[in-house]
């Protein structure tokens, strides 16, 4: 073709005298035939003239496009079969995927089955030869993306059996039981803002602004953690922790502050108390202190209420 339209430029760019030579990129935009697109309607119509027994010659005529065209068209369309989808065109092919579906699998299994903890373990376990990031964009078409690990307290074997056994034998329990419930725990108040996440929406450049900076002192500006409870019938007392909690401070705790509220709040004799604490270090040091305790009461220095543990 190309030997074609150079001879054709020869004849018709005949030199009468000395002139300069046009570049042959401009004598294939003058001479290159129009190439047409058989666009979704023309098959369209093609499909449907050849229903009412057109020939492919008139076909092309009829849209402008070759009697090869046409043909071609036409019976690719057939071939699928059905009502032909006009609209469809062939995914062409690319670069080839670095991970095969069995190691995508297996990636995903050792997620899974917690032997690898993140992409990075993965990546130096299945795919050495790789990149981390390659591993991470799998992970993500997988649906696999990445999060902060949440943070819970440790617990053994012995923790787990333990906490389903008292599941069991108290998911049966009416609301009568329940009223009867005090809950406690322990919360750090700090003094100087927040020592958690903080985040702000700024533009590249703006990150020491006094709006999007978050503002320090030394030694975190100190915080205080309190004692609380709450029932059925509401909250109860705040007792200050002072440092840190153990079984010592706890019974006092106790003593001071639990008993008098149930003083205070006249409650029936059996009450039944709930906190995260071990029960044994508190009978132990209870003990340890003279106090009167069994396994299913608390007092100090006096039965006052019989209050169960559970």
């Amino acid at each position: 073709m190309h030997s074609a339209l150079s001879s054709l430029f020869l004849l018709e760019n005949k030199p009468n005298g000395p002139q300069t030579w046009q570049p042959v990129s401009s004598v294939y935009s003058q001479h290159i035939l129009k190439i047409v697109v058989c666009t979704p309607t023309k098959k369209a119509r093609i499909i449907q003239l050849r229903k009412q027994g057109w020939k492919y010659r008139d076909i092309g005529a009829d849209i402008g496009l070759e009697r090869s065209v046409v043909s071609r068209n036409y019976n690719k369309l057939v071939k699928k079969g059905g009502e032909p989808d006009f609209y469809h065109t062939k995914a062409i092919p690319g670069r080839p995927k670095v991970i095969t579906p069995h190691g995508e699998r297996r990636a995903e299994h050792l997620i899974k089955s917690g032997e690898c903890r993140d992409a990075t373990d993965v990546q130096r376990v299945l795919f050495p030869e790789l990149h981390p990031t390659t591993v991470r964009q799998m992970f993500i078409r997988k649906g696999l993306p990445g999060h902060i690990r949440r943070k819970k307290p440790w617990l053994s074997n012995v923790h787990v059996s333990k906490r389903n056994n008292w599941a069991i034998a108290h998911h049966r329990r009416r609301e009568y039981f329940w009223r009867k419930v005090w809950y406690s725990d322990e919360k750090k108040f700090n003094i100087f803002g927040s020592d958690g996440k903080q985040y702000c929406r700024r533009k590249p450049g703006e990150e020491f602004l006094q709006r999007n900076v978050r503002q320090v002192v030394k030694h975190g500006g100190g915080h205080i953690m309190v004692w609380g409870c709450i029932s059925w019938n509401g909250p109860g007392r705040l007792h200050r922790v002072e440092g840190n909690m153990n079984a010592v401070q706890y019974t006092s705790i106790l003593s001071e502050s639990f008993l008098r509220l149930l003083d205070d709040k006249k409650t029936r004799p059996e009450m039944l108390f709930s906190n995260k604490i071990t029960i044994q270090s508190t009978h132990r040091s209870l003990r340890e202190n003279g106090s009167q305790t069994t396994t299913s009461s608390f007092s100090a220095g006096r039965p006052i209420h019989q209050t169960k543990i559970l």
